[in-house]
């Protein structure tokens, strides 16, 4: 048998928002939400939905995103964010975290 080097990169952990259940989407009324959380030590660079987070240096283990609607990066309704990480040798892996905002209505 071949011997395969499969080097575990493992899938971005958002911490922030907590999420009551990890199936249901996380909930708000505020119109700014930090998304944080963990990546691999290996990561070279973070994507959260297309846009490259710049304050991100290779091998730092923490990345955070601001989802801001004044932006216009979330909106009322569902949102989805995906957050990949990039790692050596074409690797990525990514999740998923999915924002309600509920503006309150003044």
């Amino acid at each position: 048998t071949p011997e395969i080097s499969v080097e575990e990169f493992s899938t971005p952990v958002v911490l922030k928002p907590v999420l009551p259940d990890p199936n249901e989407p996380y909930q708000t009324s505020s119109d700014v939400v930090t998304i944080s959380g963990l990546v691999d030590p290996k990561t070279n660079a973070v994507e959260v939905n297309g846009f490259r987070l710049e304050k991100f240096q290779p091998g730092q283990t923490k990345f955070s995103y601001i989802a801001n609607a004044r932006y216009g990066n979330m909106k009322p309704g569902e949102n989805a964010f995906e957050i990949v990480a990039f790692g050596p040798d074409g690797k990525k892996s990514s999740t998923v975290i999915r924002i309600i905002y509920k503006p309150i209505e003044l």
